[in-house]
């Protein structure tokens, strides 16, 4: 009877177009309340008898929900509202004065604690969960009944099926032995692949009854998944391991997303610290920073060399000691010499002239000095140049003073025409117009002879 009565009270309900206010003492509606299905925020815009769960009016009467109202009870009699299975006329009534029961009118009682013979609620703590799985704040929806959150332990290590709280132990392949692993987790059961941890799937599984959560080992990596089977989405290190091998030291995983860490930035899909970094000085190569020259060091996000060293070209040199740039950039130092001290130094007895390192005392090209150069057959010795035989030097070449006609007895001595250079003096070697030649001193005769000259007296007159 009382099923049939609360049976009754729904079907009104639900035929309601403008509900009542409650009776006196309760608390519901006014005007256009709330019936079942109509979206509520809170129970105050359901009608008499409903209650706001999971986002729509539900009929409430003998659950959880509003006081009801009191009925007016008959004299001698009191109206309870407390623990009692709703009637169609609304309360519990009082004996009257002569014995009789008397119904109160308008009130719908509502009991706490007291068995719903109308639609089921929705959302709360062991009630059934609502349209889309849905369940009340800090609950969730597990095979249909909103609850506390239940471990399934998931990805915990397992060898049976009696390891697991859910009772199915799930092979994995993970490498056994490494991490505490056995090679199998736990897992629990699903309806769809949003019901377990992501980068799980949803199947079948021999010897259950109902699809369960599937995984199949891989190395972690940063992608918002569980690639390891632990339970854990981007588990770590792995995470933040995959993502220094992808981008270097300093990244790690951050919203399934490997990113460079602070103090470094991604250049080229590398993480960089560009106020240290000679590739990418005060920022990305190309996008606001530089490379630095080759032996060039980043300072403070600036280009500098080291110290005691001088940009000279493209590069960084120690001017002291660089050949190159011996004193100075630019400044580069003979074959075969050496920078000391920002001079050139040749080796041991040799001079620096026109770029080479010589000596001074044998090259006919620097003969006694940087230019000095013999002439052609001529050696240098002891930083003099020498001329073979009874040859001398005369000013480029090398000379017989005795019989050269230009150099005849001394550099530069020329002799005159028809005169020749014999026995280093100039004499007559030919007539004009007969076959004598006159010397002074009575040698006559001397046609073609120039015995005349051996006496060192000169031809005069001519012939």
């Amino acid at each position: 009877m009382k099923l049939a009565l609360a049976i009754a009270t729904f079907a009104f309900a639900l035929l309601c177009t403008a509900c009542p206010g409650p009776a006196t003492g309760g608390t519901g509606g006014s005007g256009g309340c709330g019936t079942s299905l109509s979206t509520c925020v809170s129970t105050i815009e359901c009608c008499q008898g409903f209650t706001c769960r999971g986002g729509a009016c539900v009929f409430s009467a003998g659950g959880p929900g509003t006081s009801g109202g009191s009925g007016s009870a008959g004299s001698g009699g009191s109206a309870s509202s407390t623990g009692a299975v709703p009637t169609s006329s609304g309360g519990s009534t009082g004996s009257s004065t002569g014995g009789g029961n008397t119904s109160s009118t308008g009130a719908t009682a509502t009991s706490s604690g007291g068995s719903s013979t109308g639609s089921p609620i929705c959302g709360g703590s062991s009630e059934p969960c609502c349209a889309g799985s849905v369940c009340e704040s800090g609950l969730t929806c597990e095979a249909g009944t909103c609850g506390q959150p239940v471990s399934t332990g998931t990805g915990q290590p397992c060898s049976k099926n009696g390891d697991c709280p859910s009772g199915i132990c799930l092979p994995v392949n993970q490498p056994a032995g490494q991490n505490g692993w056995t090679g199998n987790v736990c897992t629990t059961t699903c309806t769809s692949t949003s019901d377990c941890v992501a980068g799980w799937g949803c199947a079948t599984l021999v010897g259950q009854s109902s699809d369960v959560c599937q995984c199949t080992y891989s190395p972690q990596t940063c992608d918002g998944r569980d690639d390891e089977c632990t339970g854990i989405v981007d588990n770590q290190p792995g995470a933040d391991a995959a993502c220094v091998s992808q981008l270097g030291q300093g990244a790690h995983c951050q919203g399934s997303q490997c990113v460079c860490g602070t103090g470094t930035v991604d250049c080229g899909g590398r993480c960089t610290d560009t106020q240290t970094d000679p590739a990418n000085c005060g920022g990305c190569a190309g996008q606001g920073g530089q490379r630095c020259p080759a032996a060039e060091s980043c300072v403070l996000g600036v280009c500098s060399c080291p110290a005691g060293e001088t940009y000279c070209g493209s590069s960084c040199v120690d001017t002291q000691t660089d050949g190159t740039n011996c004193g100075g950039c630019g400044q580069q130092c003979p074959t075969g010499a050496s920078c000391v001290a920002g001079n050139c130094a040749c080796p041991g007895g040799e001079t620096a002239c026109s770029g080479a390192c010589v000596n001074l005392q044998s090259d006919v090209e620097d003969c006694g000095g940087c230019g000095t150069v013999c002439p052609t057959g001529a050696s240098c010795f002891g930083g003099t140049c020498t001329c073979p035989g009874s040859e001398v030097v005369c000013g480029d070449a090398c000379v017989n003073e005795l019989t050269d006609s230009k150099n005849c007895g001394t550099c530069g001595n020329v002799c005159g025409s028809g005169y020749l250079c014999g026995v280093g003096v100039c004499c007559c070697y030919d007539d004009c117009s007969g076959p004598f030649c006159d010397c002074l001193g009575g040698n006559e005769n001397c046609y073609g002879n120039l015995a005349c000259c051996a006496t060192g007296l000169p031809c005069v007159n001519g012939c």
